[in-house]
């Protein structure tokens, strides 16, 4: 019998334990993405440390 993938689509056979995971992974994903959209809050965070980056190089530099 072949190895089975975490990305494999259940077929027909799926039992109720792998209908469960795959609703919780969709879950997860859902609420990651905030019920379908990208997270601006993180992207933002994202952003800004890399703006703090930019500055602590430029004072290391300028040292």
């Amino acid at each position: 019998m072949a190895a089975r993938t975490v990305t494999e689509i259940p077929r027909r056979g799926s039992d109720r334990r792998e209908r469960a995971a795959l609703g919780v992974i969709a879950t997860y994903l859902h609420e990651l993405t905030e019920h379908g959209r990208p997270r601006d809050d993180d992207a933002e965070t994202t952003v800004a440390a890399a703006e703090r980056d930019d500055e602590l190089a430029d004072c290391q530099l300028a040292l």
